[in-house]
């Protein structure tokens, strides 16, 4: 056994906090002399030793140290502790990084934000033609629509003229959204399982969104924007057009995704 000036210079602890953690139950000595008063430790607890200093040095609290240790019933089970209390850790850390990541994004979104006028692409008040097209009516959630656009593709590939476009039949933002999935056909034919129509010519308010789809708000709040400001009467279906988007296999970057919002007008 090593006296407590000994077992000192191997754990690089001070006789006076080798008593404190004596005191404190957190440490103790492994025989102590009943005449003396001397305490002694054995080589097992060096490990120990190690493990409190390693954890004040991650700026555990003794408190929390002395939980751990007397959780442990043997020193095997010390191991266990710190291995599962470092999962937990690495668990926190994740869930902290995608925050970070959050964070991030509302920041870039800010940032867009306050460059929309210097940036964006000019309104318009376009003229529609009619035009026949293809299409899947859906209630569902918007990220869904991508499994139509493949139905449409794999039923109707040969006959459809890209883009591909969406009507909204919702005047407001829903998460079990009500829309139509097209693409416009080479000509007017009709394919099973499709809905194969005419869409009515429209005059439209139309904006040109640059971005993903998670920021399209911001152009949405500048076509609206508009049709107040010229106190137009706008309608239901909006259009969008996906002059670039996802592809089938790839996402590609949606930076460069282009997507043209049309509202109908008055």
């Amino acid at each position: 056994m090593y006296t407590i000036g000994q077992f000192s210079l191997i754990t690089r602890l001070s006789v006076r906090t080798l008593r404190k953690y004596h005191e404190m139950g957190l440490l103790l000595p492994d025989y102590t002399d009943d005449e003396t008063g001397y305490r002694y430790y054995k080589e097992s607890s060096i490990e120990r030793a190690q493990i409190i200093t390693g954890l004040r040095e991650l700026e555990f609290p003794l408190k929390d140290i002395k939980s751990i240790l007397e959780s442990c019933s043997e020193d095997e089970d010390i191991l266990d502790q710190l291995i599962q209390q470092r999962d937990r850790i690495s668990q926190q850390l994740t869930q902290i990084q995608e925050v970070e990541k959050g964070l991030q994004l509302v920041i870039q979104q800010a940032q867009k934000r306050q460059r929309l006028p210097e940036d964006s692409e000019p309104i318009q008040i376009k003229e529609v033609p009619e035009l026949f097209v293809a299409g899947i009516r859906a209630t569902g959630p918007w990220n869904e629509i991508g499994g139509a656009f493949k139905t449409l593709g794999r039923k109707a590939g040969r006959y459809i003229k890209p883009p591909a476009l969406s009507l909204c039949f919702d005047g407001e933002y829903k998460e079990e959204a009500h829309y139509e999935a097209a693409f416009a056909l080479k000509k007017e034919i009709h394919i099973d399982g499709l809905e194969c129509h005419k869409l009515p010519a429209i005059r439209c308010v139309a904006v040109i969104h640059k971005g993903p789809y998670s920021e399209i708000g911001m152009s949405y709040e500048r076509a609206l924007g508009y049709v107040a400001d010229n106190k137009l009467d706008w309608q239901i279906p909006t259009r969008e057009i996906y002059h670039k988007g996802p592809g089938m296999i790839f996402k590609g970057n949606p930076e460069k995704y282009i997507t043209e919002i049309q509202i109908p007008v008055l």
